[in-house]
């Protein structure tokens, strides 16, 4: 009897050290999120969506999390283009928000906006998100703007593997993530994704003149991001390329016939840190934005 008593005691023991030691990683591990270093408070109203937050949304691209953000709606236009809009405006200019990936700025400096291209990027090899509104121009430069979006990759220190993740749903669409990171001997760490999704849509009918027309809304897009750090070096290539057809497009009929918007931006980022604190960056953008439309009954 005195044996089992023993054990009971110990098994108890154990289970409440082994519940303690979880409490204790835990909570390790939620003091030592990216976003608890890179946030900054002063910057204006702040939402942080956590790596944990992003996992547990199980959402694929930027749009999923900019429709969760209180104050803010995501509307849906006649040529398949996601705007943004709030309580008190219908939709929200395009030079409204910026939207930075880690330190480089991917807002077009053509049409002021990064969301025509960027904003269904896949966010599987994105760390954590910051979202500023009611910013100051002093913390973020001098192009102001209402909402600063800032979106931080994940790190080689953080991952040190690989990760393939692939989602398809009942219309045939799918999506495919790919990631991998490593820290070498030598000191150079890198960390290299891509991504390939085709998002089919439910497709519509209208009928115009005797004449049936299909309105579609699928998408295309690929994403390649690489990262290469050594002795405070940072090598950032991201090249982002995606295909939407035009659903209803802006004819007076809306009987699309043909058309779609081609569009990709790819960059290059290099920055290199010094012991005084001074930061060097370099940076280098091309982007294509080029949309068609064709409507057989007037446009």
């Amino acid at each position: 009897m005195a044996k089992k008593l023993f054990f009971l005691l110990f098994f108890i023991i154990g289970t409440l050290q082994a519940e303690d030691l979880k409490a204790l990683l835990n909570g390790y591990k939620k003091e030592s999120e990216l976003s608890k270093i890179t946030k900054r408070d002063s910057a204006g109203l702040l939402e942080i969506f956590t790596r944990d937050d992003l996992e547990k949304m199980q959402v694929h691209s930027l749009l999923d999390v900019l429709g969760s953000v209180p104050g803010l709606y995501l509307q849906r236009g006649s040529n398949n283009l996601t705007l943004l809009s709030s309580p008190s405006a219908v939709n929200l200019p395009l030079t409204y928000t910026r939207l930075y990936i880690n330190n480089h700025d991917v807002t077009s400096s053509s049409f002021g906006s990064a969301f025509l291209i960027w904003g269904e990027m896949p966010i599987e090899y994105i760390d954590h998100i910051e979202i500023y509104k009611a910013t100051s121009s002093v913390e973020f430069g001098n192009e102001n703007a209402g909402i600063i979006i800032r979106l931080y990759t994940k790190k080689a220190s953080r991952e040190n593997g690989a990760k393939l993740k692939i989602g398809v749903d009942n219309l045939g669409s799918s999506d495919t993530n790919l990631y991998t990171a490593q820290i070498l001997e030598n000191g150079i760490s890198y960390f290299a994704f891509a991504n390939v999704n085709h998002i089919h849509r439910t497709s519509y009918e209208n009928n115009y003149n005797n004449h049936t027309y299909d309105l579609n809304s699928n998408r295309k897009g690929y994403n390649v991001y690489g990262d290469i750090n050594y002795n405070k070096w940072r090598f950032e290539l991201n090249f982002y390329k995606k295909n939407n057809d035009n659903f209803t497009g802006i004819g007076t009929h809306r009987t699309p016939q043909e058309g779609e918007l081609d569009a990709y931006h790819t960059y290059l980022h290099i920055t290199k840190k010094f012991e005084n604190d001074l930061t060097l960056q370099l940076s280098y953008d091309k982007s294509n934005y080029n949309r068609t439309y064709i409507d057989p009954n007037g446009i």
